[in-house]
């Protein structure tokens, strides 16, 4: 994302973005150019290195560009380059890391090293910082702004009939949300496990997960080695998240490695309370028995027993899905969110123009 800052008027954005959706229109253009904001397309490939550095430079010229913000290891290159080439402050915003495979693990290793020179780093948790310290960043240069969501939505509601109706859900069910990419960090096998121990109890539970990744064919086979195919359904990538939320009960991720999970946000702003593992940022913003329940990592027996005691305490699971409800309003929104990165905005430009 690269900003744009006019003083004594706020802050207005222009967006460079990676389009690595695999098919039709990138989702995040398309929205951005409905709100008619000033956006240009670098593609897929990094191989074009000095003909995406150029487009930037040119493109944050003829808009006036004050200062770049990167959100990812290839943006940060990107970003960092930009910031640099243009004489403009650059800061970077810290997610975490995925590990996933030994591509990415190359790539988080460099961006290790790129994220110590930019002017100021967002983490987007307590946790985050503290892998910030570990690989060398200047504790002066963190910064930590946590994710947010926006207010409820109506859509919502109007969209779970037709969900329910396409899934075959029938009032007898209970639903289970999974949200997320089908990669192993996010602990899928002990998930189709718990599923398989919990419907001997639980008869008309429904797992649904939402999503696309390459472990989709592993839990396919693991789905029918246990029979669950009438328990268990992949949806694949969907667009109507927030129909899912609005028909399951309440969510479960069961991560191994985690960030800050925008997806617990998602359901506590619907008022759905979460099962999660106490992994990475998750700690600071489930409160066990308050808006959730978390459970150790690879712990199948006791995902298997939150999952049940969700199920068996409903009245318990929709006061946990209030508090939800309530954090959301009072910190982890849109609105708080923007002012704190405005004043950091402020603060990195200011500190810019002093040297």
């Amino acid at each position: 994302m690269i900003g744009r800052y006019r003083m004594r008027k706020g802050h207005n954005y222009c967006f460079g973005v990676f389009d690595e959706q695999l098919s039709g229109q990138n989702d995040f253009i398309r929205e951005l150019r409905k709100l008619e904001a000033a956006t240009i397309n670098l593609g897929r490939s990094v191989f074009s290195f000095r003909e995406t550095v150029t487009a930037l430079h040119r493109f944050a010229r003829e808009l006036d560009v004050a200062l770049v913000c990167s959100n990812d290891y290839k943006s940060n290159v990107f970003g960092l380059v930009l910031g640099r080439q243009a004489k403009l402050p650059a800061i970077a915003v810290f997610h975490g890391r995925t590990s996933k495979d030994a591509k990415v693990r190359f790539y988080e290793r460099l961006d290790d090293i790129f994220l110590k020179y930019f002017d100021s780093v967002v983490a987007v948790s307590e946790y985050s910082r503290k892998q910030l310290q570990s690989i060398g960043v200047d504790s002066q240069k963190i910064h930590v702004i946590p994710n947010a969501v926006d207010e409820p939505s109506s859509s919502a509601a109007e969209e779970s009939q037709s969900l329910r109706k396409e899934f075959g859900l029938t009032s007898r069910n209970n639903v289970i949300l999974f949200v997320g990419r089908l990669s192993r960090e996010k602990g899928l096998q002990s998930l189709v496990e718990s599923a398989a121990m919990l419907i001997r109890k639980h008869e008309d539970a429904r797992f649904i997960l939402v999503g696309e990744g390459p472990e989709r064919a592993n839990l396919t086979r693991l789905i029918a080695r246990y029979g669950l195919e009438g328990h268990v359904t992949m949806t694949g990538y969907r667009h109507d998240v927030r129909g899912f939320i609005e028909i399951s009960d309440f969510l479960v991720l069961p991560s191994v490695r985690e960030g800050m999970p925008v997806v617990i946000l998602e359901a506590f702003r619907e008022g759905k309370a979460v099962v999660a593992t106490g992994v990475g940022g998750v700690p600071e913003f489930v409160m066990h028995n308050v808006n959730g329940l978390i459970v150790k990592p690879g712990d199948t027996h006791e995902l298997t027993e939150s999952l049940s005691f969700m199920l068996m305490n409903q009245d318990k699971a929709l006061v946990m899905g209030r508090h939800g409800k309530a954090l959301i309003r009072e910190k982890y929104n849109f609105a708080v969110q923007a002012q704190e990165y405005g004043h950091l905005y402020d603060d990195v430009l200011s500190g810019f123009q002093r040297h």
